[in-house]
């Protein structure tokens, strides 16, 4: 995650068969490939780590 003025952008990175790009879209109003993508919150850092945090393992530690 990255702080900018007016945004967090995030980037993600996967192996195999972890389509983050579903994550990225669904989650953080992002988009990419299957195993790179990227998205951006407008909220601060603190929250968007807090949503990261809250939504990360309903998709990828099932």
């Amino acid at each position: 995650m990255r702080e900018d003025s007016d945004r967090v952008k995030i980037s993600f990175r996967s192996q195999g068969d972890r389509p983050v790009n579903v994550y990225a879209h669904e989650v953080f109003n992002g988009g990419g490939h299957m195993n790179a993508a990227g998205g951006e919150s407008y909220n601060t850092l603190e929250t968007t780590v807090k949503t990261f945090e809250a939504t990360f393992r309903d998709y990828f530690l099932k």
